[in-house]
């Protein structure tokens, strides 16, 4: 066999073996019953091409045939392979690393009356975002936080609601967003309410909570949900202080400042509930009879 020719084959070759390789760990992965088992017909590829280089078919249809067969075969395989590495860069981006970019502040402050705040869409606001829809609101800016209530009006081009300041002061054309928390800081600053900041352990390392004492032998643990931080409890702190139950605003891994998992990936549950467990056992150390998990989207 002259060189060039044995250079050719083995380098199709071992391009066909990893083709088949490639179809046959897609097929397996997916399962039986998946319409991608087909897959399986792609495992022959390498032996095809070796038949068609040494054993050429006298008849012109099967060489088209055999050679169509290789080229589709590894045509599909790399389309697959790479539209799912595409994907993969796309999930790990957007479900698995933490996401650490600043708030984007869609909104432009207009008119600031007694009680009241006008509010301005921009480019980057969706036209049924939050700034059209009711309830109350926090509402957030870069030197500042207030809080926002009813609708009084709106068209597409503004909005006009109730506004109650809570720290800094907004002023006409500052940018600014809603934010579903409603409140900012913590239980003292945002209520009022009395808070220990203490610490549990896990696995990975220490975490912060919010403590608020109570008289109740019923434990409450607040688990934020992913990418938040503890003030996404802020809402329920008074009602629970209340009710007289101690509870805990948790942290876990990933959360900003605190020790991350082992890649760094969000992993919606399957690690974060040791960081959880260690919460309830300080619960239990310190005299809680029973625990109450509340949870936020993930958490």
């Amino acid at each position: 066999m002259r060189p060039w020719r044995f250079g050719t084959t083995l380098a199709g070759t071992l391009f066909l073996v990893a083709v088949a390789v490639l179809a046959g760990m897609m097929a397996l992965s997916l399962g039986p019953t998946h319409p991608l088992m087909v897959l399986w017909t792609l495992v022959p590829v390498p032996l095809v091409f070796l038949v068609l280089r040494f054993r050429t078919p006298r008849a012109g249809a099967m060489r088209v045939l055999g050679y169509s067969y290789l080229g589709v075969a590894a045509l599909l395989t790399v389309m697959l392979w790479g539209v799912g590495w595409y994907f993969s860069d796309v999930l790990k981006d957007g479900a698995l690393v933490p996401d650490r970019a600043p708030p984007k502040y869609d909104l432009k402050v207009g008119a600031i009356g007694e009680g009241r705040v006008t509010l301005h869409p921009t480019s980057d606001a969706k036209a049924d975002g939050p700034w059209t829809r009711d309830g109350i609101w926090g509402l957030e800016w870069n030197a500042g936080y207030g809080r926002v209530g009813r609708i009084v009006e709106i068209d597409e081009d503004e909005v006009v609601r109730e506004y109650k300041p809570t720290s800094g002061g907004v002023k006409e054309g500052d940018l600014a967003r809603l934010d579903s928390w409603a409140f900012a800081g913590d239980p003292l600053q945002a209520f009022g309410i009395r808070f220990r900041e203490v610490s549990y352990s896990s696995s990975v390392g220490d975490f912060p909570a919010w403590l608020v004492d109570g008289t109740d032998s019923t434990w409450v643990i607040f688990v934020h949900g992913k990418g938040a931080e503890r003030g996404q409890a802020l809402r329920m702190v008074p009602t629970m202080a209340r009710l007289g139950h101690p509870f805990m605003v948790i942290t876990y891994r990933n959360d900003a400042g605190v020790p991350p998992d082992k890649d760094g990936f969000y992993r919606y549950g399957q690690t974060e509930y040791e960081d959880l467990e260690g919460a309830v056992t300080y619960a239990l150390d310190h005299g809680a009879g029973e625990v109450v998990l509340v949870g936020y989207s993930m958490g």
